[in-house]
């Protein structure tokens, strides 16, 4: 497992959100995007290049990855239980809490965060992972493992991530360069984890970061989750 970096946003923040307080926030939502103080410290969350963007909607702040909306979302409404019991939903429950510092990754495997993934492909409906189908025994019999699947988010929750996740492959998003053309539907999510401030560039890997996530499905039913380290 690896810090999923911002990859995991979707999971941890607007999905939930919208799952628990859809009546109150939609797509169109505005979020602060200045500077976020970690409560009961003297640190601060900034968002990429430490540029701030005044209000964004969610759907601005999901297709360019800002940080702290994240982190108000987190910590100023959603709180540690709900988003324990959205990730639970998606066997991703893996902290005793969270709060926003994990908006920027949770430590997990891209066999855990492309099912994950896919829930938003089938409208919410989560599949745990499987690898084989049917067993064959020698005296003919067979057994079939059938696959294990429960409803982890509303399917209004899912169409509308699916939407804002189409919009991170346009250019006013993160990945433009992974738009596919011809594959209607094509959603994605980005996540880059820097090198620990120990580590001074160019040595030892080079300029680049030591964690790179792309997750990615199509309205075909596939999902994938790449990670490419140092």
């Amino acid at each position: 497992t690896r810090s999923t970096g911002s990859s995991t946003k979707p999971i941890l923040a607007y999905a939930p959100l919208l799952q628990y307080f859809g009546d109150k926030y939609t797509t169109a939502s505005n979020f602060d995007t200045s500077n976020y103080r970690y409560p009961g410290s003297k640190s601060y969350m900034h968002n990429y290049g430490k540029y701030v963007y005044g209000y964004q909607t969610m759907a601005q702040s999901l297709a360019l990855s800002h940080n702290t909306p994240v982190a108000r979302i987190m910590d100023g409404v959603l709180g540690s239980n709900r988003v324990k019991n959205f990730l639970s939903g998606l066997d991703l429950d893996i902290q005793d809490k969270y709060t926003s510092v994990d908006g920027l990754g949770i430590h997990a495997s891209t066999l855990q965060i492309a099912s994950a993934y896919n829930a938003f492909n089938n409208l919410g409906k989560y599949g745990a992972p499987r690898f084989i189908n049917k067993i064959e025994f020698s005296n003919g019999e067979e057994k079939v493992v059938e696959p294990k699947t429960r409803q982890a988010m509303n399917p209004s929750v899912a169409w509308t991530m699916n939407h804002m996740l189409r919009t991170v492959l346009t250019e006013k998003g993160t990945a433009k360069e992974a738009a596919i053309k011809g594959f209607d539907g094509y959603a994605g999510k980005t996540g880059t984890v820097g090198f620990d401030k120990s580590v001074k560039p160019p040595a030892p890997y080079g300029i680049g970061a030591s964690d790179l996530w792309y997750n990615s499905y199509t309205n075909g039913g596939y999902s994938i989750s790449i990670w490419t380290g140092y």
